[in-house]
């Protein structure tokens, strides 16, 4: 992809994480920046492709600022149902995503998964695997008036 940008806040670095400096390595390329700030400096974008988003609201909170910035992007997400046990993101972001219907993703990720594995995730992540199986949402803002997606406080 000739624009792709991809960036990782490292807050994790020095976590008790055993894969922190596996993932330094495997991690080429990738830009330390906040996302939202990519969000907010960046002329045009089109995708947001969110996976494994630290627990906490960045990833709720930089998907409004996605929507409100640059209207006409897909924010999606790829990665396990649910909050997984408090370990990624928050029911905030949880509670706007809705299911795509991809045969593609069907078909190369989730029919493969997690037979097809790279060398880390075979390290870090069969052992969880069967737990957790992929899926891909996207984000979408409720109709709610009342919530955070539709006030000027989100971003």
């Amino acid at each position: 992809m000739k624009n792709l940008f991809v960036t990782d806040n490292y807050n994790w670095r020095g976590s008790n994480l055993v894969l922190n400096d596996d993932w330094l390595t495997y991690a080429e390329g990738i830009m330390e920046e906040e996302s939202t700030i990519t969000i907010k400096r960046k002329k045009r974008i089109d995708i947001l492709i969110v996976g494994m988003p630290e627990q906490g609201a960045d990833a709720f909170y930089s998907s409004i600022a996605l929507d409100t910035y640059h209207k006409d992007s897909l924010i999606l997400y790829i990665g396990t149902e649910g909050t997984a046990g408090g370990n990624v993101a928050d029911d905030d972001f949880f509670d706007h995503l809705e299911p795509v219907e991809d045969d593609d993703f069907d078909k190369y990720v989730f029919s493969n998964y997690p037979n097809q594995i790279t060398e880390f995730q075979e390290r870090y992540i069969l052992n969880i695997a069967n737990d957790f199986l992929p899926i891909l949402y996207k984000f979408k803002r409720c109709s709610g008036m009342n919530c955070c997606c539709n006030t000027k406080n989100c971003i």
